[in-house]
């Protein structure tokens, strides 16, 4: 504002508001922050996986003891931030695809119903079969006693 108008620094204070200490405070870091903040580096191109608590826990095994939100502030100001890992999906295989059948009941195909509760908890249902997980013994047992139930059925 003052290099557009061509006013001085305390009018245009008085004329925003501002104090003018504020207009004219600069930031002083000290000079341990500098060395502390090398020893951070250091620590962090060491230990490639630890974010800044696990390097807060290293600089007090060291003997630095310094609060947790400075070595945060520092961590954060040298951009040393860890990524996240992402999860891997599944291998993609070839799909093929499907083979009509000669015969009716030759291949089945299955609907899965899922729901959730309020808390979260998922409950899967598979024709009367209800848990809160069911394992692949379970489904198996499940669907071969679907299968024996059609073959009785039938006849």
């Amino acid at each position: 504002m003052r290099h557009a108008t061509g006013l001085s620094q305390s009018i245009g204070c008085r004329l925003t508001g501002l104090s003018l200490s504020t207009c004219r405070y600069e930031a002083q870091r000290p000079a341990s922050d500098a060395h502390l903040s090398v020893r951070i580096i250091a620590l962090a191109l060491k230990r490639r996986r630890f974010g800044f608590s696990r390097i807060w826990q290293l600089l007090h095994r060291e003997g630095l003891y310094v609060n947790h939100k400075r070595v945060y502030r520092l961590y954060h100001l040298s951009d040393l931030m860890i990524k996240r890992r992402r999860r891997r999906k599944g291998l993609a295989t070839e799909r093929l695809p499907m083979l009509r059948t000669m015969a009716p009941n030759l291949t089945w195909s299955m609907d899965l119903v899922m729901d959730a509760l309020v808390t979260g908890r998922k409950i899967e249902c598979l024709t009367v079969t209800v848990g809160f997980g069911i394992s692949g013994v379970q489904f198996t047992r499940t669907l071969d006693s679907i299968a024996l139930f059609a073959a009785i059925r039938r006849r």
